[in-house]
């Protein structure tokens, strides 16, 4: 377990990186959700896994992994990333991450490198804001689909 949460802190501080160069600003919760969920169904369509690992609940705005939604408030005090990623406030009640640290992507494949810089380059830099961002995960991940419509409160997408 201790190795699949330390893959998850370096993957969300690779992405919060190549997110804030990209649009010179810190990822929202959301933003970081849609990411970590478009890499992981992209690579269990291509591969059969997921790259992180996480349980995804489907909700209006798309597949959000349950880890960060439901202990969003408990990671804002404990600081489950504060080795590379600092989760604040901001004055519109927006949770961001903030990268402090050099990501260890020791714990990652060259495929999965590649998968998340292609990932997060491609829709940093062509989605620009939340709303955009969540509906292409609409569009890309149709397990969203099928357990939104499915749903009876809330529904698990995959459980990778």
């Amino acid at each position: 377990m201790a190795y699949i949460q330390e893959k998850l802190e370096n993957g969300i501080a690779y992405i919060s990186i190549i997110h804030s160069t990209i649009n010179k600003k810190p990822a929202s919760q959301e933003q970081i959700s849609a990411y970590l969920a478009l890499i992981d169904f992209a690579e269990i369509k291509e591969s059969g896994h997921s790259v992180f690992q996480l349980d995804y609940v489907a909700l209006e705005n798309g597949p959000v992994p349950a880890l960060l939604y439901d202990n969003k408030e408990t990671n804002l005090v404990r600081q489950p990333f504060k080795e590379t990623v600092v989760l604040k406030r901001t004055e519109e009640q927006q949770i961001i991450f903030e990268p402090v640290g050099e990501p260890d992507l020791s714990y990652f494949s060259e495929h999965e490198i590649q998968l998340i810089e292609a990932t997060v380059e491609h829709y940093a830099s062509k989605v620009r804001n939340v709303k955009q961002l969540c509906e292409a995960t609409h569009q890309e991940i149709p397990a969203w689909k099928q357990a939104w419509d499915a749903r009876v409160g809330k529904a698990v997408v995959c459980k990778a």
